[in-house]
């Protein structure tokens, strides 16, 4: 888009693909983000070992620990998972790991994408998009603007309930984000 070679549309097309990452999708009634964190929906079993084990001073990890049905104990925020199949399906299993890992090469992609959005932010070129969501973010964890950015407003259009705006609010982040794993 950057090249002018239609740009109006490439960056549609790439806001609305973010729009469904977060949240603009059918998964589990809508609003699933597959960003783990943002939202009040988003995969809570992701294929991570350092995630799923429990605190190591409380106890020891082990290859068990991948393989437990519970959520993990640790919340990846800002990962992204590898998320559903053509046909919207996903399973949020940590058994599944083609839908649930957290990759370093679609993570780099993911937030590469949320830098250059940030960027028509922050130069109030944000385009307006077609997916509507009902989804009101409440818990937004991971995509925000550098603390330079952070005084620029987030952009908005006049189509209410879209997450078509890439929020600029760090006070959205979470409070207690205890016990955390970031992914390195």
């Amino acid at each position: 888009a950057e090249d002018g070679i239609d740009t109006a549309n490439n960056r549609k097309w790439a806001a609305e693909q973010m729009n469904y990452l977060l949240g603009d999708n059918p998964h589990d009634g809508g609003c699933f983000s597959y960003e783990i964190g943002y939202g009040d929906k988003y995969p809570t079993h992701p294929h991570h070992r350092a995630a799923s084990c429990p605190n190591p001073a409380v106890s020891q990890c082990s290859e068990a620990n991948l393989h437990t049905a519970c959520p993990s104990p640790h919340v990846l925020y800002g990962a992204l998972v590898g998320g559903p199949i053509y046909n919207d399906g996903y399973n949020d299993s940590r058994e599944d790991y083609v839908h649930n890992e957290v990759a370093l090469d679609f993570n780099a992609g993911f937030q590469s994408a949320i830098a250059g959005l940030n960027k028509l932010v922050a130069k109030g070129e944000f385009p307006t998009t077609e997916n509507p969501c009902p989804c009101q973010h409440s818990n937004i964890a991971a995509t925000t603007l550098s603390p330079v950015q952070q005084t620029t407003p987030a952009a908005s259009t006049t189509n209410a309930g879209r997450v078509d705006t890439i929020s600029t609010t760090p006070s959205m982040a979470p409070t207690t984000p205890t016990p955390t794993t970031t992914m390195a």
